[in-house]
């Protein structure tokens, strides 16, 4: 199989069967990025679903220990989570820029 031919006017060009060759190759290559954008998807919406899961629950933690007496370094702990958990929040669900 000969995939290039020359014309007279010393120029290269491809035949029909490499042609079909390199149409295949790339359709290939885009089901594959195509299949990789949607597993990425996926993955991105099912990790945001566990960060809001995590949010709430430490939102919900920190209102059950507010006033209660519980250990300040407990307190401490919860207060750093609920910061960290809100600063990921505001990153990933309310910045839209």
């Amino acid at each position: 199989m000969e995939p290039l031919k020359e014309d007279s006017e010393d120029t290269t060009v491809l035949n029909d069967e490499a042609m079909r060759e390199m149409a295949d190759q790339l359709m290939e290559k885009f089901r594959d990025n195509e299949y990789l954008t949607e597993r990425l998807m996926r993955e991105n919406i099912e990790l945001k679903k566990c960060l809001v899961t995590l949010y709430g629950l430490i939102r919900s933690l920190d209102s059950l220990i507010d006033g209660s007496g519980i250990d300040e370094i407990i307190s401490n702990f919860i207060d750093v989570a609920r910061g960290i958990a809100s600063e990921y929040m505001n990153e990933h669900f309310f910045d839209n820029d």
